[in-house]
């Protein structure tokens, strides 16, 4: 059996829409990963074929960041644990795999001057998108407004983004700790 044959008979079991347990986005992100990177790579190679060394590389080399690799991976390794459950296949080569979803660098955090600035330059329509989208999960930022740490207050036209930072970045981290981003909502 081929990996393309695999995939397809995972596809008709598990990402199909008779199946419940496996939520929509899921299985539109596992069909993403299958038909942009698996199937093209891996589709034309019998499972034994398939050894983790050789899935380690191709992955090492893909231009992409850690955890979009780190996805790919687990994506093949469930595509293995179906073949398994199936008795397709009697093994998971992809467990071997060693592939880290940790950042190679900490994402740059804007300083207050920065996000002034921002602000300032923007209509009330994007500006309000950009302070949400700071507020939420930027990448520059990674703020969290749900998580109760940001303080946006609609009355006096302010915000704090001194407690927002979500994750250990090290110097970031420090750095937007001692100067925490308070702005004004022009």
């Amino acid at each position: 059996m081929t990996l393309a044959q695999l995939a397809e008979h995972f596809q008709q079991r598990e990402l199909g829409p008779s199946n419940g347990r496996i939520a929509h986005s899921t299985k539109k992100t596992y069909q993403g990963y299958l038909r942009k990177w698996i199937v093209p790579r891996w589709g034309d190679y019998l499972l034994p074929n398939i050894k983790a060394v050789e899935v380690e590389l191709w992955l090492k080399h893909l231009e992409r960041a850690a955890g979009t690799c780190c996805k790919i991976r687990n994506v093949m390794s469930v595509l293995f644990n179906h073949a398994r459950r199936y008795d397709l296949y009697d093994r998971n080569p992809i467990q071997w795999v060693r592939q880290s979803a940790k950042r190679r660098s900490s994402p740059d955090v804007l300083t207050s001057d920065e996000v002034r600035q921002l602000l300032a330059a923007l209509e009330p329509r994007e500006r309000i998108m950009v302070l949400l989208d700071v507020a939420r999960d930027c990448d520059r930022a990674n703020f969290s407004l749900s998580s109760g740490r940001t303080s946006i207050s609609a009355i006096n036209n302010s915000g704090s983004l001194a407690r927002s930072c979500s994750r250990s970045w090290g110097a970031a981290k420090r750095r937007l700790h001692r100067n925490p981003c308070r702005f004004t909502i022009i």
